[in-house]
Order: C-alpha cells, then structure tokens, then sequence
C-alpha cells in the first residue's frame, strides 16, 4: 500500500495543527482565563497560533464553556483536516 503525497501533506498538516492546538491556543487561552503569573502570552499568541491552523487548513471556533449557555464564557475548539476535535486536555491549578 503506497501512500500519495496529498495523503501525506495531509497527515502532516494535521499533525501541525494538533501541535499548534496543544502547545500554542489550548495553554495560552487558560493561562490568561486563569489570570496565572507565570504566563508570558498575551492574546497575540493565540491570534498567530490561530492564523496558523487556518493557513494549515484546519478551523477553530469559539464554543461556550457550558454548552448552550454562552453568558458562562466560550473557549477555542481547534478540528483538524478531517474534522475532529483536538481535545484539549490542559488544567490549570
């Protein structure tokens, strides 16, 4: 079974995409939600790291914290080339 170039580009894409969702959109969104000291980023983070994943082909929406209820704050979700959600698995103590 031979893999196409598409195929890939796709999966390395997809694979940037991820790396940009859980290094640089997930902990930069709940450091500054968190108000945490340690945090260096700043909303410019974010807006590149989102300019990125777009570029790359994938999408990120704002989706609220408590699904139907917006007046409780929203988050970034990032999907990937396929469409699936990357999780966001980051906790802010």
């Amino acid at each position: 079974m031979t893999i196409n170039s598409n195929d890939e580009q796709k999966a390395k894409n997809s694979a940037l995409i991820r790396d940009l969702a859980l290094v640089g959109i997930y902990p930069s969104e709940a450091a500054i939600a968190a108000g945490h000291p340690d945090s260096h980023v700043s909303a410019a983070t974010i807006e590149t790291a989102v300019r990125l994943v777009q570029q790359l082909g994938g999408t990120v929406l704002q989706h609220p914290i408590v699904p139907g209820n917006p007046a409780m704050g929203t988050h970034l979700l990032v999907y990937d080339l396929d469409g699936n959600v990357v999780p966001n698995r980051v906790h802010v103590f």
